[in-house]
C-alpha cells in the first residue's frame, strides 16, 4: 500500500534540519582544531612553571608589560600541522555527508521521463521496489506487484504527474509521466524517429523535444529545417540549444543565408548565427513579412521581437516642404554649367572638387522659392503617420439630361510615414502622392521608398518635379468682334513654368 503522507513529511523535515546539522558539524570541526592548539600550549606552560624558578608574579608582570622575551622555551604556535584526530573527524564528516546525500542528489539529477498515450499501459521493473508515491491519481493509475518486483502504470487523463519508487536501503527512483492524446503521441514518435536518423539524441518532455548532437553536413541541416516546420504545424516545439554545427558548415550556412536576403532585397535585416540557428531581429516591414515563411523553410531562424521599451518611445517628426519655381519652363542648373576644370581633377580627386574651386553663378534664371509648409507631428514606432498639405476642391460632374453633381476632391501633397527601429538608426518608410487639378479631373503622381536616418539628423525624403503649361488670350474690347478683321486684334500666348517640391525630414525624440 502506498504511503502518501509520512515519507514526504520526513523528507521535508530533513530538508529543514539539514542547514542546522551542517552548522553544528562545522562548529565541532572548528572547536576540535582550536582545542588541539590550546592543549600543547597549556602543557608547555605548566612544565615551564614547575621546572623553572619563575614565580607567578613574574609571569603576571610579563603579561602586563607585553614582554614575552623571558619565555624563550615556549615556541609560539597558532595551528597544528595536521593532527590525527582532526583528520579522522574530517574524514568521518565528509564520508557521512557523501553517503547520506549522494543517492538523493543522484536521483534528483537523473530524473526519468515517460510519455504515455491516453489509455496506454506500461510496465516498470525494479528489483529493490518496496513502495511508491504518486503525485496525481486523476492522471495516472498505478498498480504494484511486489512479488514480481514491478509496477504497472496507465494513462487516464491528459496531463503530467510524478511517480517516486522506494526500494530497500532508502533507494529512490523518480519518474516524470506525461499523458498525451494518441494522435499527438503518434506524431511525436514519428518525428523522433526522423530526428534520430540525423544522428541526434531526443528527449521528450510533454510536447517539447530536447535535441542533442552535432550536424555534420548541409543535407542534414536542410532536413532539420524541414522537420522544424513540421513540428510547428503539429504544435510541437524543438529545443536545439544543445545542437551544434561544424565551424566550416556554420560559415557555409550563414553565407547562403546572406545570399538569400540579398536576393530578396532584405538588407535591412540584422542577423547573426548562433550555434545551429540564425538570430534575426524582427522587423515590421512588408517585404520581411512576405519572405518570412520562405526563409524559415530553408534555415533555422530565431526571430527576436523588437524591444517593447523602444516601441513606446515618442518622436517629433518635422517635415519641411520647400517649393522652387522656374518661370522659363526649364529645370534648374543653378549655374553649374559654368564650372571650369579638367578630367584629371575629376578622376584623381572627385567631381565635388570642381565645386570647391569654382563659384556657383545664379543669373538669368528666373526662379522663385517659397516654403509651403512645416508640419510637425508626434509619432511612435509602428504607428502610421499621415500628413496632408493642400485643400479640397469642388468639381462639377455632368450626368447628362442637364443634370450635374458636385464632388469634392483633395488636391495637394499626401505623405504616409512609418517608423521602425534599427541598430544603425531609424528606418523611415514613406509613400507620397501629389495630386493637382487638370481640367475636370485630378492627376496624381505616386512614390514610395525608405531611408535610414539618425535621430536629430535632417535628410531629404523626396523631391517631385513637374511642368505646368498655361494658355491665355488677350483682345481689344469691341475691335476683336469685327467680322473677318477681328482676329487682328486678338493675341494667343502660352506660358510654361517648372516646379520642384523638396521634402526634408527631421526626427527628434521627446
Amino acid at each position: 500500500m502506498a504511503n502518501l503522507g509520512v515519507v514526504p513529511l520526513l523528507l521535508f523535515s530533513a530538508f529543514l534540519l539539514l542547514p542546522i546539522l551542517v552548522f553544528l558539524a562545522d562548529l565541532l570541526f572548528l572547536v576540535t582544531r582550536v582545542l588541539e592548539t590550546i592543549s600543547p600550549l597549556l602543557l608547555k606552560l605548566f612544565r615551564y612553571i614547575t621546572v623553572s624558578t619563575v614565580t607567578i608574579t613574574d609571569i603576571l608582570k610579563s603579561f602586563y608589560r607585553f614582554n614575552f622575551s623571558n619565555w624563550t622555551n615556549i615556541s609560539p604556535k597558532v595551528l597544528p600541522v595536521s593532527p590525527i584526530s582532526v583528520k579522522v573527524l574530517s574524514a568521518i564528516y565528509l564520508l557521512g555527508y557523501v553517503f547520506s546525500s549522494g543517492p538523493a542528489l543522484a536521483s534528483t539529477n537523473n530524473q526519468e521521463v515517460i510519455n504515455l498515450a491516453k489509455g496506454e499501459i506500461k510496465e516498470i521493473i525494479w528489483s529493490p521496489l518496496t513502495r511508491y508515491s504518486i503525485g496525481n491519481k486523476e492522471i495516472v493509475s498505478v498498480k504494484i506487484m511486489k512479488q514480481q518486483k514491478k509496477i504497472l502504470i496507465k494513462g487516464k487523463h491528459l496531463g503530467l504527474s510524478d511517480l517516486i519508487l522506494w526500494g530497500k536501503g532508502n533507494q529512490r527512483r523518480q519518474i516524470q509521466i506525461n499523458i498525451i492524446d494518441k494522435r499527438s503521441h503518434q506524431k511525436i514518435f514519428q518525428l523522433t524517429a526522423k530526428l534520430q536518423a540525423l544522428g541526434l539524441k531526443v528527449e521528450i518532455i510533454d510536447k517539447t523535444l530536447l535535441l542533442q548532437g552535432e550536424i555534420k553536413n548541409y543535407e542534414h541541416y536542410l532536413s532539420l529545417s524541414q522537420l522544424n516546420g513540421e513540428a510547428k504545424d503539429q504544435k510541437l516545439s524543438l529545443n536545439w540549444n544543445d545542437v551544434y554545427l561544424k565551424p566550416s558548415l556554420q560559415r557555409v550556412i550563414f553565407s547562403k543565408f546572406l545570399q538569400e536576403i540579398m536576393r530578396l532585397n532584405l538588407t535591412l535585416l540584422d542577423c547573426n548565427i548562433r550555434q545551429v540557428y540564425i538570430e534575426c531581429f524582427e522587423l515590421n516591414h512588408p517585404q520581411v513579412k512576405k519572405s518570412k515563411k520562405f526563409l524559415e523553410e530553408r534555415f533555422l531562424i530565431d526571430w527576436i521581437p523588437q524591444d517593447a521599451s523602444s516601441m513606446l518611445k515618442q518622436f517629433q517628426v518635422e517635415l519641411i516642404l520647400q517649393q522652387y519655381e522656374n518661370q522659363t519652363g526649364q529645370s534648374f542648373s543653378l549655374g553649374l554649367n559654368r564650372l571650369e576644370g579638367n578630367w584629371e581633377q575629376i578622376l584623381t580627386d572627385s567631381p565635388l572638387s570642381l565645386i570647391e574651386r569654382n563659384k556657383v553663378h545664379i543669373e538669368n534664371s528666373e526662379f522663385k522659392t517659397s516654403t509651403l509648409a512645416r508640419p510637425k507631428i508626434i509619432g511612435r514606432f509602428g504607428t502610421p503617420i499621415k500628413v496632408q498639405v493642400g485643400q479640397e476642391i469642388l468639381f462639377m460632374q455632368s450626368l447628362g439630361n442637364n443634370f450635374s453633381s458636385q464632388q469634392w476632391k483633395f488636391a495637394g501633397l499626401d505623405v504616409d510615414i512609418n517608423l521602425s527601429p534599427l541598430a544603425e538608426g531609424i528606418l523611415v518608410e514613406f509613400k507620397n502622392s501629389l495630386s493637382q487639378p487638370s481640367g475636370e479631373i485630378i492627376t496624381k503622381s505616386l512614390q514610395s521608398s525608405s531611408i535610414i536616418i539618425e535621430e536629430g539628423e535632417s535628410k531629404i525624403l523626396f523631391d517631385i518635379g513637374f511642368q505646368m503649361n498655361k494658355r491665355d488670350q488677350s483682345r481689344f474690347p469691341g475691335l476683336s468682334s469685327i467680322p473677318l478683321f477681328g482676329s487682328l486684334f486678338k493675341n494667343n500666348f502660352t506660358s510654361q513654368s517648372y516646379k520642384k517640391v523638396l521634402c526634408l525630414i527631421k526626427i527628434t525624440e521627446i
